[in-house]
């Protein structure tokens, strides 16, 4: 069982939100309700402890993912969020990711693994997750992506190369580039709030 968050309301829109290295459940509620306060928002607490510090999935070094470990922890994921569904009676809702660094990265596996679960993601300082992976047609999601072009842990061409796979798999993508480092200003916030609701 995950640990988690949740907020209901009356909404047909959930966020599932997904904290960077050393997060939890609650780090990204405050953005959640900046985007799209109408939003049921939950958020969930990454599994694998590295340092005492909370992940979704292991790394074999920095920068280093290890893959079997981010297909095993999606399909965690993915399962807990059936078993939430279940739980809180959340059908016919629209179903969103947002995530930060890691957390941004763990969103991508997740709509890798299950497309049409997902409809929008909005990800903060991402980078491809898999090396190697059978990717699916993401003709039905849409995607925001914001990143530093200062970044010093996800460099631009490590960006870039997940932002040209999004669009190889048809997905439609918001492209937004910031002199912030690994961090998420708040003019990207005002960026993904404008997009999530102007694209229907």
């Amino acid at each position: 069982m995950m640990k988690y968050e949740i907020k209901l309301k009356k909404s047909k829109n959930i966020f599932i939100a997904l904290h960077g290295t050393g997060g939890n459940e609650m780090d990204l509620i405050n953005l959640v309700h900046e985007i799209h306060n109408d939003s049921i928002y939950i958020g969930l607490r990454g599994n694998v402890i590295e340092n005492g510090m909370n992940r979704f999935f292991k790394r074999i070094s920095f920068g280093v993912f290890d893959e079997s470990n981010i297909r095993d922890e999606t399909k965690k994921i993915l399962k807990f969020l059936e078993y939430l569904k279940s739980k809180y009676k959340l059908y016919d809702k629209n179903w969103n990711l947002i995530g930060y660094s890691n957390g941004a990265n763990m969103a991508s596996s997740l709509i890798f693994h299950s497309p049409r679960f997902f409809k929008k993601a909005i990800l903060f300082n991402p980078m491809k997750p898999f090396k190697k992976f059978d990717y699916p047609d993401l003709s039905n999601v849409k995607v925001f992506i914001s990143s530093g072009q200062n970044d010093p842990i996800v460099n631009e061409n490590e960006t870039m190369e997940l932002i040209d796979l999004y669009k190889s798999l048809n997905t439609r993508v918001k492209i937004v580039w910031t002199n912030h480092g690994h961090k998420i200003p708040y003019n990207s916030i005002i960026k993904a709030k404008k997009w999530f609701v102007d694209e229907n």
